[in-house]
């Protein structure tokens, strides 16, 4: 399957820059405009990203709010996850293993999406065209990624 251009550069966003903030800007963008019968799992998919931006910054509240949401959403639609190439069950378990550490107050950690091979693979071949490294951490002393939502201009 070759997935939806925006999808792979929401995958590219959360695992090879870490930017939180601009998968929510691709997946809401996608989620619009061509969503249809997926808008849910794509909610889903986005606010799992929110979730990640505010426990980055340390907005514990906030994001267990959003990742709850992005759990609900994301069970009742996993089975179109296998189509995007998510590892429904690993993603699920995910979500539920955050939501355990932001309730625990831990410190944010990057994590990653379970993807099939195939999707990996085109994600990566992407991330070499546009001179990325798959699979980065956070840079958590960049200041502008962290607080993005505050210091974008509009």
């Amino acid at each position: 399957m070759e997935y939806p251009k925006e999808y792979i550069t929401f995958m590219i966003e959360f695992h090879a820059k870490r930017d939180y903030f601009e998968c929510h800007e691709v997946g809401e963008d996608y989620w619009k405009e061509k969503a249809q019968k997926d808008k849910l799992f794509w909610e889903s998919l986005i606010q799992f990203a929110v979730g990640m931006y505010h426990w980055r910054r340390g907005n514990m509240a906030g994001a267990k709010k959003i990742l709850l949401k992005s759990k609900e959403k994301f069970e009742e639609k996993k089975k179109i996850a296998i189509q995007y190439g998510i590892k429904a069950e690993e993603f699920l378990h995910l979500i539920l293993n955050v939501i355990n550490k932001i309730e625990k107050k831990e410190m944010y950690e990057s994590l990653n999406i379970p993807l099939v091979n195939k999707c990996i693979e085109q994600c990566k071949t992407e991330c070499r065209k546009k001179g990325l490294q798959w699979d980065m951490n956070s840079d958590m002393d960049d200041h502008y990624l962290i607080h993005k939502h505050k210091l974008r201009k509009k």
